[in-house]
This record gives C-alpha cells, sequence and structure tokens, in this order.
C-alpha cells in the first residue's frame, strides 16, 4: 500500500493585511479588476505560528502544502486533517493526484526560477548605511543568526524550487574588505562571495548565479 507520510505535510494559517485602498499606480491609475474592493482585509503571508484566535462569525483560512517524494508511486492519494478547536475536532478530507513522472531536483532543472529576493545589503530605495537584514530582523549579515537565517531561506528555496542565487556583487566584495589601493587599483577579495556560493550550492539550491544591473537615468 502506497503512502504519503505525515510529515511530508505542513499548515500554516492565511495571516491578512487590511488596505484602506486598493492599488494605485503613478497616483492616479487604480489597479484594473482588484479580487476585491477596499478597504477590507487581505490575504498575504503565512504564519508559522502554531495556533491562531479566531474570533465569532470569521473564517480562518489554512495553507495545506504535501511534499511528494521522488518514490511515491502516481494514483490519488486520501487522507484526513484535523483541525482541533475549542469546540472539538473536525476532520476535513484530503485528496492528493499524484502524476507518474519524476521531477528533477531544482539545481538539475532545466527552467530557472528567478525570484526576487535579498539577503544582505539594501533595497534600492533605501540609502547606505542602512542593512535592510539588521532594520528588519536586528542581527547583522554573516553573525551566528544570520546563518541560522541562511539555513532557513535554503530551505524555502528548495520547497519553492527558486534556483536562481541572486548576488549583491559590491556589497559582498565591501563586506570581504575590497578596497582601493594606494597606487589606485582596486584590491578584490572574493571571500565572501565563496562563502555564500559554497554554503547555498551545498544545499541544492543553485543552477545559476545572478548579478543584477542597476541602470540608472542619463
Amino acid at each position: 500500500m502506497h503512502q504519503i507520510a505525515a510529515s511530508d505535510l505542513s499548515a500554516n494559517y492565511v495571516k491578512f493585511t487590511p488596505l484602506n485602498h486598493n492599488s494605485v499606480f503613478g497616483g492616479k491609475d487604480y489597479v484594473y479588476a482588484p479580487s476585491r474592493p477596499a478597504p477590507d482585509d487581505f490575504p498575504d503571508g503565512l504564519s508559522n505560528a502554531p495556533t491562531t484566535t479566531v474570533a465569532a462569525n470569521k473564517t480562518q483560512p489554512i495553507w495545506v502544502r504535501v511534499h511528494v517524494p521522488k518514490t511515491a508511486a502516481g494514483g490519488t492519494y486520501r487522507g484526513v486533517v484535523r483541525v482541533e478547536t475549542d469546540h472539538g475536532t473536525f476532520s476535513v478530507p484530503l485528496s492528493v493526484n499524484v502524476r507518474a513522472v519524476t521531477i528533477p531536483d531544482a539545481k538539475d532543472s532545466g527552467f530557472t526560477d528567478v525570484e526576487w529576493t535579498l539577503f544582505f545589503g539594501t533595497v534600492s530605495h533605501q540609502e547606505p548605511p542602512v542593512e535592510t537584514m539588521l532594520a528588519n530582523h536586528g542581527f547583522s549579515p554573516f553573525t551566528p543568526k544570520w546563518w541560522k537565517l541562511m539555513e532557513d531561506y535554503a530551505n524555502l528555496r528548495r520547497d519553492y524550487r527558486n534556483n536562481n542565487l541572486t548576488l549583491p556583487m559590491t556589497t559582498l566584495l565591501l563586506q570581504s574588505g575590497t578596497k582601493v589601493g594606494a597606487d589606485g587599483k582596486v584590491q578584490f577579495d572574493w571571500s565572501a562571495i565563496d562563502q555564500v556560493v559554497k554554503f547555498f550550492m551545498a544545499r541544492g539550491t543553485v543552477s545559476r548565479l545572478d548579478q543584477p544591473v542597476r541602470r540608472c537615468a542619463a
């Protein structure tokens, strides 16, 4: 009998973000055919909290993901998701239609998935010395907490098959101590770049390295 283990399933509560108006481009062009009119609460991120509180007469979506192992045979797998509440446990049927194909690991895939990510440096609209990681998480890159966060990030990259590693080359070079010598020549230090690339390659999440090019208006 073929099975998909419960450990291959994960669940997250969907979080909502309140918006007082729908998106507007250039201050005048509203987004055409929005999913719903604002003001309203819009589903946004996924919570890692193990529990949540739901107000009366409200609903709470739960995002369930199923990882299908390579060894799983094709076919329909059926199970039950149990939701424990203050008013008892409710069972929700779940079925997964598994195709009899094997998808290569993201690092070996001929398809490149590019996602806009930033794990080091500053975003385009922030002026140095604002370090995005420090501003949002309270710790700086290349610290033990940062490497732990990168471990979690690598796991997410595998989950979402993100195999394009975007490298902020300038900030990584400066992190290593790259500088201009007294003779006017640049003394490059590639150690930080090597460290980051080797880290993500060792975790099987890289098929292509990418250096974003920032264009400036003339």
